[in-house]
């Protein structure tokens, strides 16, 4: 009997939250056989099940990806732990040893580095020199951005260890999976960076071989720009792909913005790990140890 009666699932992406689905019902005008609808999970998609009707049998009506149907019926969303990666351009270079231990005794999971040359990007920014340096003051495991051009020829540059995450710019080789390979063969864990406007469509084919993709979410070379606003869906669209293509493990993190203020707007999206600098670790008039108690309250 469904010609007399169907229903209706769409994804109110742009207004939900995250992953959230709204459920429409549309009857026809005799709205007849409307009754209770059942929900089969199967790791991969739900199936909608129409039980009793003018039949009294049980009618499958719909089948939706799993990813598009949490937090339907008590189903909760995939999401990692959140981590923070502090972003050691922004920390104060004339004390950086007390930051480093500060950043520690917070509990941070990463300190992240931003490496320019001026020619990927239109500025230059911290040396392997200072990496080695703070290796011998912290036990933090650091989180590699190579804004530089062709980095599968400079990997081996760098001071990394086992533990270590190394984000390459799919814009900046057209040699992507030798950049992987070369981080791989120093030991550290591959990610693939993307600039605000490049499509996720562009690393499809290199997933399988990263631990993390990383969503600028400013244009890259200078702290404390503004957010730029689509990237926010650019979140959702990414961790959906993730998630559906079966990288849920592969973290999501996003460097750029990431405010008090921002941060559970992108986590509500699906962001896992947060580059947070000048307007969260970082910010003038607090700690460090009060602006990472106050991040981890907005990352929940």
């Amino acid at each position: 009997m469904l010609r007399h009666f169907y229903f209706l699932f769409r994804t109110e992406a742009r207004r939900a939250q995250r992953n959230s689905l709204v459920f429409r019902l549309s009857l026809c005008p005799l709205r007849l056989c409307a009754k209770k609808i059942n929900f089969c999970d199967t790791g991969s998609f739900i199936f909608a099940f129409r039980q009793g009707g003018c039949t009294g049998r049980s009618c499958l009506i719909h089948c939706i990806p799993v990813v598009c149907a949490r937090n339907i019926r008590g189903l909760e969303k995939n999401m990692l732990p959140p981590k923070i990666a502090a972003s050691m351009m922004c920390a104060d270079f004339l004390n950086l040893g007390k930051d480093v231990t500060d950043l520690e005794q917070a509990g941070v999971e990463y300190l992240h580095f931003d490496i320019m040359d001026g020619v990927f990007v239109p500025n230059m920014m911290l040396c392997n020199e200072m990496m080695k340096g703070l290796r011998k003051a912290t036990k933090i495991p650091f989180d590699v951005h190579l804004m530089i051009v062709n980095p599968e020829q400079k990997i081996r540059w760098f001071d990394l260890e086992p533990g270590d995450l190394v984000s390459v710019h799919y814009e900046s080789t057209p040699h992507l999976h030798r950049a992987i390979q070369e981080i791989n063969n120093a030991g550290a864990k591959p990610a693939i960076a993307l600039n605000p406007a490049t499509p996720i469509c562009c690393i499809e084919h290199v997933l399988p071989d990263v631990e993390m993709v990383l969503l600028m979410t400013v244009n890259p070379g200078f702290a404390g720009q503004k957010l730029v606003e689509q990237t926010l869906e650019k979140i959702r669209v990414t961790r959906d792909f993730l998630d559906t293509s079966g990288y849920r493990n592969v973290m999501l993190q996003v460097d750029g913005n990431c405010s008090f203020a921002n941060i559970p707007r992108m986590r509500a999206k699906g962001a896992d790990c947060f580059v947070a600098g000048s307007s969260s670790v970082f910010a003038q008039g607090t700690t460090i140890a009060a602006a990472c108690k106050r991040l981890r309250e907005v990352m929940k």
